[in-house]
Order: C-alpha cells, then sequence, then structure tokens
C-alpha cells in the first residue's frame, strides 16, 4: 500500500440510533459541545488523544477566558464519559459490551469512495472470536491490503 494510505475500518453507530440508546447523555453531551461552540473535530481530537490545544483556541476565539476554558474541557470529558459509561451499560449482555468512542475524519486526508467523513461515533467490540478462532489465534494473522483497478 504505498503513497502512505493504510486501510481503516470502523464499526460506527448513527447519532439518530445513540439518541435511541441514550437519550439524555448523549443530549447532555450535545449540550455541553454546543454551548461552546466548538468544532466537532477539535471535540473528536481532545477526547481520542487529550489535545486540547485546537479546541482551547478554539474556546479562546469564542471568547471564553481561561478559566472558563479549563472548566469547559472538564464538562466536555465529563458529559464524554457518562454517554460511554451510559452506552456500555445499555449495551451488556453477560459480561461482555460494546465500548462506544467518538472519532473524527477528514475525507480531504483520504478518499472520495471513504464512507466516514467528519466526527462518527465508533464501536468497539462488536465481533468476538469463535471458540475454534481462540483457540488458534497465535497461530492466525488479521490482514488487510488495497486494491486498485
Amino acid at each position: 500500500m504505498g503513497m502512505g494510505y493504510w486501510a481503516n475500518h470502523v464499526e460506527t453507530i448513527s447519532d439518530e440510533a445513540l439518541a435511541q440508546l441514550c437519550p439524555a447523555t448523549l443530549a447532555a453531551f450535545k449540550a455541553v459541545t454546543d454551548q461552546g461552540a466548538c468544532e466537532e473535530g477539535y471535540v473528536a481530537r481532545f477526547l481520542e488523544e487529550q489535545d486540547d490545544v485546537d479546541l482551547a483556541d478554539s474556546l479562546a476565539e469564542a471568547g471564553y477566558e481561561p478559566e472558563q476554558i479549563e472548566a469547559q474541557l472538564a464538562d466536555i470529558r465529563s458529559a464524554y464519559d457518562a454517554l460511554r459509561d451510559d452506552f456500555q451499560a445499555k449495551t451488556t449482555l453477560g459480561e461482555e459490551h460494546l465500548t462506544l468512542w467518538l472519532g473524527y475524519h477528514n475525507l480531504a486526508e483520504g478518499s472520495r469512495y471513504d464512507e466516514v467523513d467528519g466526527a462518527y461515533w465508533g464501536v468497539h467490540g462488536v465481533y468476538t472470536l469463535s471458540g475454534p478462532g481462540k483457540r488458534f489465534r497465535d497461530k492466525l494473522t488479521d490482514a488487510s491490503f488495497v486494491m486498485f483497478g
């Protein structure tokens, strides 16, 4: 896979489906991010990488003072954690559960065929190994490739 591209795959859940599962915590998350005039990409990168520079700059440009920025970032993190906890609780079956996370993909850095553009809700834990897969996982390799043609 030359030219610096690599394959990515993500299981996603739409805002609508997430709102059906977690209406109160999703609304609280959206309220705290909307009130801060936060760009979705900055919020996703802050939550993914703990990189608050772009988000803090965005809040400063919206007129927030430094102490307000710190409080807003804490509020965003708290609302995000509450939403993720709610999602996990509502998707738990036995000892297994799904894990929600907010991601961001800039289509300009990908391909026009990408199925994700902008912020998206990713879900981990969708696929599990079968009994034989678990037994022989040390002998197996999960591989991806891209074809042009």
